[in-house]
């Protein structure tokens, strides 16, 4: 069985850029909320939290809303449903891109196929989206039954935006050919230009289109598992659920998660720390010789590397994620890797160690 490889592995790191967690942390409260959801642990928890879903409704367009234990257990429901109706389906994903997705269709009966992006224009998409998704067409065109494509924006692990226009059209194309674009935003927030590129206010206009969310990024909580699936089709949203284990999200999770959208400033404040600190950790980094890749807009930096920089920097208790398994390639070190915009003092300790593993 291969392997699922994730950040956030080594617990007894002493610094971890392997996992993409808001530097600033929890919004305040959420932990206190969580605490005294606690006291109701002797009783099942709300299979509803009809409370979460109609604020996450009101604030992304009033679209029908699912809640899952994570993004991920709803990527996995996505492709349950999928392989329920659609025995041997085949979907569509990027290299590089989340590994979770290629797992989740071969999970559940289906059949990957890739896109292949280039290390030579930074593994860039927006310049090839017409072809990705002539691609695709082609493979319909040929009788084959693709029912899905992921698309991560900004992307996992090379933090490209591509913009909504561009996400439109494909929605647009894939639509006539009945096939869901699910639109993995969970790190969206985190960029100035949300409200111009997220699909969640567009979905009565594309209803085959999944965005997904969740509060495990943004909001600094990996630990309760709280996502959210959104869509303008609630027939489709129904199908998904029904993949998905009764009690499958906690009230603990729940309770700060609706803390966490009452700090009205939390947004702003996250958006202008991981903007200055991404620019700063970027500038240090080429400044020492490490190429970054793109220009990315998520709360992480690709960058090449020298083969074993992970184990070395390991070895001075730092953690930073090798991206081997996201290029397809997990057998082997590719020298890419990925890095969180965690502190300042953080980040400064991080590229000051880099730059005596390169000295």
């Amino acid at each position: 069985m291969e392997e699922h490889i994730h950040g956030g592995t080594c617990r007894g790191t002493e610094l971890d850029f392997s996992v993409n967690i808001n530097p600033l942390g929890m919004p305040e409260g959420c932990m206190e909320a969580a605490g005294k959801a606690l006291l109701g642990v002797p009783s099942y928890p709300d299979t509803c939290h009809d409370e979460l879903i109609r604020e996450l409704s009101l604030r992304n367009g009033g679209h029908h809303v699912i809640l899952g234990n994570g993004s991920c257990e709803l990527i996995y429901a996505l492709c349950h449903y999928l392989g329920h109706r659609y025995p041997g389906y085949l979907a569509y994903t990027l290299v590089p891109t989340f590994t979770e997705y290629r797992y989740a269709v071969s999970a559940s009966g289906g059949r990957n196929r890739f896109f292949y992006t280039g290390a030579g224009d930074d593994f860039a998409l927006a310049g090839r989206i017409d072809e990705f998704i002539d691609m695709i067409k082609s493979s319909v065109s040929e009788g084959e039954p693709v029912k899905l494509v992921f698309l991560c924006n900004p992307n996992n692990p090379t933090g490209e935006l591509i913009k909504r226009d561009r996400i439109e059209k494909a929605a647009d194309e894939l639509e006539g050919h009945g096939i869901i674009l699910a639109v993995d935003e969970c790190f969206l927030r985190f960029n100035k230009d949300y409200e111009e590129t997220t699909m969640t206010g567009l979905l009565d206009k594309h209803k085959n289109v999944v965005v997904l969310d969740a509060f495990t990024k943004f909001h600094a909580m990996p630990g309760l598992r709280l996502g959210y699936a959104l869509s303008g089709d609630e027939d489709l949203l129904y199908g998904i659920r029904e993949g998905i284990q009764p009690w499958n999200v906690s009230d603990p999770a729940c309770a700060a998660a609706l803390c966490a959208l009452k700090d009205r400033d939390y947004a702003e404040r996250t958006v202008k720390y991981v903007d200055e600190q991404r620019a700063a950790m970027t500038d240090e980094l080429k400044g020492i010789g490490i190429r970054v890749i793109g220009d990315p807009s998520g709360p992480f930096i690709m960058i090449k590397g020298p083969s074993g920089l992970k184990g070395s920097l390991k070895e001075a208790g730092i953690d930073i994620r090798d991206c081997s398994d996201m290029m397809e390639d997990p057998e082997r070190d590719t020298g890419y890797y990925r890095i969180a915009v965690r502190t300042c003092k953080d980040n400064r300790i991080l590229t000051e160690k880099i730059r005596e593993i390169l000295a």
